[in-house]
């Protein structure tokens, strides 16, 4: 039987490890911003609507136009059935790879809320094939007055279907690009009264062809190896190592 790392191999070759914040990287988002900011500007508008914003944990970089950008397109939106279950599998191995060695990065948790997109939730057929699944549940909802593909940042954007007050939960989001459904979505978590001890994405979208920041960050990051016991909260990776004097 094949194992998730094994799963995972035609699609690992392409992933990019996430910085640590330090200067030239965004706090929040770990994208490429200019070194005398702290956020990016995607995040400041997300600090602009709902105030301090707590930080995201991308598994990887995804590059525009690269195969972690295709995979995270077309397992929801390719024409043939199989190329989605296939892409599906991969992005549900890079999921329960991730959880298996980054389950003390993470915190505590007993509940996973995918968030949903355009009046579906995406990720369903990919978390149905993780040791997860049981933890999955589709508590939020896009909002009747939000229109599909609409990027804004509100807690309105999305309704919950039952009380959630104390409940621990882990978020999820496939892509991050602007932030504003993942932001609205643990927004609208907290404000109900649940704990979002973590929001994960599964790849962090980066345009280094019209953004210049990153593609400075790539030009220190690229060739460095996506290693599945690292993530940017146990060991970010850093422009220069850091020493002790």
């Amino acid at each position: 039987m094949a194992t998730a790392l094994d799963v995972l191999a035609p699609l690992r070759e392409s992933l990019l490890p996430v910085p640590a914040p330090q200067l030239g990287v965004c706090k929040i988002c770990h994208n490429g911003i200019e070194p005398k900011y702290s956020q990016c500007p995607s995040c400041n508008k997300g600090s602009d609507a709902l105030g301090v914003l707590d930080p995201i944990i991308p598994i990887a970089l995804s590059i525009h136009g690269e195969l972690l950008h295709h995979t995270l397109r077309k397992y929801k939106d390719d024409a043939n059935d199989e190329i989605k279950r296939r892409l599906s599998r991969r992005l549900a191995a890079l999921l329960t790879v991730f959880l298996y060695y980054h389950s003390k990065c993470l915190g505590d948790w007993d509940i996973l809320v995918p968030v949903p997109s355009a009046g579906r939730t995406a990720l369903m057929p990919v978390l149905n094939m993780t040791p997860y699944q049981v933890k999955v549940e589709t508590l939020l909802h896009s909002a009747s007055s939000t229109s599909p593909g609409a990027r804004i940042t509100n807690p309105a954007r999305f309704s919950i279907d039952r009380d959630v007050q104390g409940d621990r939960i882990l978020l999820l989001d496939d892509t991050f690009t602007t932030g504003a459904s993942l932001f609205s979505a643990r927004a609208t978590l907290t404000s109900a009264g649940a704990k979002v001890v973590q929001a994960v994405v599964l790849g962090r979208h980066i345009r280094p062809d019209i953004w210049p920041p990153a593609s400075e960050l790539l030009s220190w990051l690229g060739g460095r190896p996506w290693i599945p016991e690292r993530c940017c909260i146990c060991a970010g990776e850093y422009r220069t190592v850091p020493t002790l004097f």
